[in-house]
């Protein structure tokens, strides 16, 4: 088990400059605080010019997720057509700054009916108030299949394939795969669509990409931003 700590302070042009720092969880409260002491006495001494290249460095790597969010979430709700593989990679730094995409080997279609139902699937999920009745139904309509009616459950269940690890993380797992167990304890999944576990390895791809870069996605929020609606 890990622990995670956040680390933030202020510098010039009102950026925030992050750390995070992982320890061992078996370290005792007063190990890790002190270690944490100890990266904040060495970020506050940085040079102001390295805390200003790491700065804009971070707003780099956000940038380039968001953009890998926004490219893939057109692919898939707009399109209906996209590539489930979007590791790093399969895609390329070009010399002018652009972003190269290579190898669809895995590429995906989604029919109108399905893609639509993903679409008022995503668009609930970015609500800032998630009507879980309406997640259920929507799931339905995706072509899951539950064990029972435990809608919460079930909303659970799709933020974790198609939003954020929010819910892992607040129930207090550092491993996905315990918490996806936990949800199938709740309520099982007892029929997954085709068509989801391709989305959802997206959504988690670049998640992770986030992850690693200090950028927190939250697929579905996003997503719902950049939906064309067709008449």
């Amino acid at each position: 088990m890990m622990i995670r700590y956040e680390y933030s302070t202020r510098i010039f042009n009102n950026d925030n400059f992050y750390v995070t720092a992982l320890f061992d969880g078996t370290l005792s409260k007063a190990k890790a605080a002190s270690e944490l002491r100890n990266i904040q006495r060495i970020i506050s001494h940085f040079p102001v010019h390295s805390k200003l290249k790491l700065a804009s460095l971070q707003r780099k790597q956000k940038a380039i997720v968001n953009l890998l969010l926004d490219v893939h979430g057109h692919q898939i709700l707009n399109n209906g057509l996209f590539n489930g593989d979007p590791h790093p990679g399969n895609f390329l730094m070009l010399s002018d700054g652009r972003l190269g995409l290579i190898d669809y080997g895995q590429c995906k279609v989604l029919e109108k009916d399905k893609r639509l139902t993903l679409i008022k699937l995503v668009k609930e999920l970015g609500l800032s108030r998630v009507d879980n009745k309406a997640v259920e139904a929507a799931m339905y309509d995706f072509g899951y299949r539950f064990q029972n009616s435990n809608a919460t459950a079930i909303q659970s269940l799709a933020e974790f394939f198609f939003d954020s690890d929010s819910g892992s993380r607040a129930a207090g797992y550092t491993n996905p795969q315990e918490y996806y167990q936990q949800l199938q304890q709740l309520n099982p999944c007892k029929n997954m669509p085709d068509e989801a576990v391709l989305v959802a390895r997206t959504s988690f791809l670049i998640r992770g990409m986030g992850a690693l870069l200090g950028v927190n996605v939250e697929t579905s929020k996003s997503w719902s931003r950049i939906i064309i609606e067709h008449p």
